[in-house]
């Protein structure tokens, strides 16, 4: 049952669609920063600028930074970096038409450059990296208090990564927190 909750999720919020909140032709330009909580502390920050296609949909560009603590052990202290870039599609609708409130899905392709440092006498020293291709896939809501601006959040998603020659699925939906903006730039301020 717990594997069904976000489908069951899903299914409930497609029947609650409503109007449209993107203007076409417009170009949107975005931050979001986030923290995961379990295993490992992390931080990231996400510069996004994004072009409305439709009334509900946004394509766009992003460029992600991460630092995050690496798995507590005894012989090893140290972090690791995460940085990289790709491409995005989200799709937005409001709960119903009157609601400033609304849910979005997010679809990204990404490559990074993951590398670890280790802290030797009292400076990190470079110990591995690596190239990491990701397909993520992100449910979350927004809210809109004006026309222009588009507050947005979510708690992780879910996503498959090429890392080294191998492929594998991660699951961080319900782990961290993501919180973010999106401005329009240009054209009317109709809702």
């Amino acid at each position: 049952m717990r594997k069904q909750l976000p489908l069951l999720l899903f299914a409930a919020l497609c029947a609650l669609q409503s109007s449209a909140q993107i203007q076409k032709k417009q170009i949107y330009p975005g931050l979001s920063v986030g923290r995961y909580f379990l295993k490992y502390n992390s931080n990231n920050i996400q510069p996004s600028v994004s072009f409305g296609i439709s009334e509900h949909s946004l394509v766009g560009l992003f460029y992600k930074y991460e630092k995050f603590n690496t798995h507590p052990s005894i012989s090893f202290k140290g972090y690791a970096t995460k940085i990289g870039g790709g491409v995005s599609y989200s799709y937005y609708r409001h709960f119903n038409k009157k609601s400033k409130w609304g849910w979005y899905l997010d679809g990204s392709l990404g490559l990074f450059q993951v590398k670890t440092y280790e802290k030797q006498n009292g400076s990190a020293v470079l110990n591995f990296q690596a190239k990491q291709t990701e397909f993520a896939f992100t449910p979350g809501i927004f809210y809109k208090p004006s026309p222009r601006i588009l507050l947005f959040g979510n708690l992780g998603g879910f996503s498959v990564n090429s890392y080294q020659q191998h492929i594998y699925k991660h699951v961080d939906f319900g782990k961290q927190l993501n919180l973010g903006i999106k401005i329009t730039l240009g054209g009317k301020s109709n809702k």
